[in-house]
């Protein structure tokens, strides 16, 4: 009788462990919603470029193969941001004015780093992509039509 107690009680610490993790992950991992939509989709230095980077497979938008790794393009899609280096996760999105700032969780085939930026929407179709706070070292960017 005392070990089918402790047993039971061991099984609702774990339980209550899980459910308390799964909380925490879903309420610190932004949703798409959270994102200005405007931002999500394929985008590349100049939209000429687009067809020869992208294709769209079903809903899906992805790199044509080979991806050519020093290309500066991304993907935004929901809470990921994918380039042909490597993806990041978004930790959190704050928007000021036209300003997103993002804090994000990156990896490559090679290192994993932390890092914050920030994309400007320049109008419609363009915008800003920058690391490192000094605006001019941001990227200008085209938002692809697929």
């Amino acid at each position: 009788m005392i070990r089918k107690d402790r047993d039971h009680a061991a099984r609702r610490r774990i339980n209550l462990r899980a459910c308390a993790a799964l909380i925490f992950t879903l309420g610190s991992a932004p949703t798409a919603s959270a994102l200005d939509g405007r931002l999500l989709g394929a985008w590349a230095q100049s939209s000429s470029e687009c067809s020869a980077v992208f294709q769209r497979r079903g809903k899906a938008l992805t790199y044509r193969q080979p991806v050519d790794q020093f290309r500066s393009s991304f993907i935004i899609m929901g809470s990921t941001i994918a380039s042909p280096s490597g993806d990041c996760r978004i930790l959190s999105a704050a928007q000021k004015g036209d300003v997103t700032t993002l804090k994000l969780s990156c990896s490559t085939t090679i290192s994993y780093v932390d890092r914050t930026e920030t994309i400007r929407l320049l109008d419609a179709r363009k915008l800003s992509r920058g690391f490192t706070g000094e605006a001019s070292l941001d990227l200008n960017y085209e938002k692809c039509a697929l």
